[in-house]
């Protein structure tokens, strides 16, 4: 037996483990209070937040469109009007198991879409969703159905509807579209739609398929759009753990847009484009209430169908009635009387000379329409007749400081501010202001300018919408601001401006314009009409070296106390008594018929 105090070979001598193990016992318990104080204070103070957060991640927000408002003609025909559409959707929860990896999913999507693209056809197998838009889907709008095809005809749908059980997770989603009835009319004023953002602040809050709404990309359509368009509602979802839906927790229904009664007469303005398109014409035609401003008739050609084509004919585009570029010609020499009768020029009394030209230089003059002369004429008598000499004469008589004032007198040179300013030209007002400014190798107002100017000729340029206001003004002494929305029966009267011309010029002036259709020797006898008493003036508008002259006409009825007023002009139609006169008649009789019957 070893000795007390010896090692047995192979054993290490004892050690005493009793310290470490008390400070690992120590540190363990330590860090046990330290969680447990973190979990307390987490569940005291941050739990709120914590539950928020994954309530939020189970839920998505998702957008509905409002109903666009409608649009109909001053009768209350329909002429934009927004109706349902059905689209074909996929649910993809409803396909899925929540175990299914994303190219999985995938997979069941794709052929469950190539499945009933072939049953509903070659043209929806074609063009049903690719790879790349399946999964932006699935990254983007997990929640919502994808739509596999809009707009799907009623035919489909029910062959849809007969096999629905065959094709699990698939459903139609109601949507909004715009319809235009009357398609060939109206296609400036009326405008058209396009899918675009909503005009919410606080869009980025939505998730959602049906996120796009309808928008106003033209005409009425867009300058109102806010009246049209409504407010969208919501839908608030609960979602799985994969942002696939489950349930709609809350809604809001979406509140449809305004219903707006234009002031067009969709008949009226048939039968305006129909005289134009008849012989191919270009040009533009505008009937307006001399009292209200509203427009009855706005027509331009050449025009374009509802919706317009992906590439419309370009100058099938331009509103010619509120854009057009046209020199005035005569039809601004009844202004140019009563503006010089205000600045006391121009007797109604006395009688000028018409030799047929007018020198404005030994070497330069103006013609006259009739080359031989019209004699000794009245101001009614060159009115009626229509004599450049008298005009002109008048026009120097007026000078540098009367001329300024022709235009500014009704606005000429500045946007209308109608519903439409935004396609409106303003038009030049040709004045020495005007040329001091815009004529830097000749800024100085001359006698030519003077005797071209009165006789609607320089650089003039005015639109057949702001020759409706200024035959307004000259036949009943009221500048009014056109409106292509019919006021309620309680608003208030329009806000105009009130002319106090001269009484005697006045009364000459009319009296001119009478004659003008009356007289055997007035240039505007085409526009008489039967039964009612019709006040014009023709225009014969130089324009382009080499081609005709445009063709104006302008006129009011009835003669005594006017309640409308109308344009014509025809692009190169050369006279505008023989041209454009024919055409105003039949559309400003068909006018004064129809509110006769009012």
């Amino acid at each position: 037996m070893p000795e007390p105090g010896s090692q047995t070979p192979g054993l290490r001598p004892k050690t005493d483990y009793a310290p470490h193990c008390r400070a690992l016992r120590t540190a363990l318990l330590a860090l046990f209070l330290l969680l447990a104080a973190q979990v307390a204070w987490i569940q005291t103070f941050r739990a709120p937040d914590l539950k928020a957060g994954g309530v939020r991640q189970q839920q998505r927000l998702t957008f509905v469109p409002a109903k666009r408002g409608d649009l109909l003609d001053r009768h209350g025909r329909p002429l934009n009007v927004s109706v349902p559409s059905y689209d074909l959707a996929l649910r993809v929860e409803m396909i899925r198991d929540p175990r299914d990896t994303r190219k999985r999913t995938l997979e069941k999507m794709s052929a469950a879409i190539s499945d009933l693209g072939i049953f509903l056809g070659a043209r929806y197998y074609r063009s049903r969703p690719n790879h790349e838009q399946m999964l932006a889907h699935l990254k983007q709008n997990t929640p919502m159905p994808m739509i596999l095809w809009r707009h799907v005809e009623p035919a489909v749908l029910a062959k849809w509807a007969e096999r629905r059980h065959d094709f699990p997770g698939t459903e139609t989603v109601m949507s909004w579209k715009r319809r235009y009835e009357y398609p060939d009319l109206g296609f400036h004023v009326r405008g058209f739609t396009v899918l675009g953002l909503p005009a919410q602040h606080d869009f980025k809050r939505f998730r959602s398929l049906q996120f796009k709404e309808l928008i106003g990309a033209a005409g009425i359509e867009q300058a109102i759009n806010g009246r049209l368009r409504g407010e969208g509602g919501y839908e608030l979802l609960q979602t799985d753990v994969l942002a696939f839906r489950n349930r709609v927790i809350e809604a809001q229904p979406a509140v449809a847009g305004d219903n707006i009664r234009l002031s067009l007469d969709i008949y009226l303005q048939d039968l305006a484009e129909s005289l134009f398109n008849l012989d191919g014409l270009a040009g533009a035609a505008v009937v307006m209430d001399a009292v209200s401003g509203e427009v009855l008739v706005c027509a331009s050609a050449p025009t374009a169908s509802l919706p317009p084509p992906p590439e419309p004919l370009p100058t099938a585009l331009v509103n010619r009635a509120v854009a057009g570029h046209y020199p005035p010609g005569s039809t601004i020499k009844p202004l140019i009387a009563l503006v010089a009768a205000q600045e006391g020029v121009l007797s109604t009394t006395e009688t000028l000379d018409c030799p047929g030209y007018f020198a404005i230089t030994p070497r330069t003059s103006v013609a006259c329409s009739r080359a031989t002369g019209h004699g000794s004429l009245t101001l009614s008598e060159a009115i009626a007749q229509s004599c450049n000499v008298f005009f002109c004469t008048v026009g120097v008589r007026l000078g540098a400081y009367g001329m300024e004032k022709i235009g500014s007198t009704v606005g000429l040179g500045n946007r209308l501010n109608t519903e439409l300013w935004q396609a409106e030209n303003s038009g030049i007002d040709f004045s020495p202001d005007w040329v001091a400014r815009n004529r830097p190798d000749h800024p100085t107002w001359t006698t030519g300018d003077s005797a071209n100017a009165a006789i609607g000729q320089g650089s003039w340029i005015i639109t057949p919408m702001q020759m409706a206001v200024l035959t307004a003004a000259v036949t009943t002494g009221r500048v009014l601001t056109p409106t292509f929305i019919k006021p309620d029966a309680a608003a208030a009267e329009p806000l105009v401006n009130i002319i106090v011309w001269p009484p005697e010029a006045w009364q000459a002036v009319l009296a001119g314009m009478l004659a003008c259709v009356e007289d055997p020797t007035g240039t505007g006898r085409a526009m008489r009409i039967e039964g009612v008493a019709v006040l014009a003036k023709t225009g014969t508008a130089e324009n382009i070296p080499g081609k005709a002259p445009h063709a104006w006409i302008i006129a009011a009825l009835p003669a005594e106390q006017p309640a409308l007023v109308g344009v014509c002009i025809v692009e190169h139609g050369g006279s505008g008594g023989r041209v454009a006169a024919p055409i105003l008649k039949k559309i400003l009789a068909a006018a004064w018929a129809m509110k006769q019957g009012e």
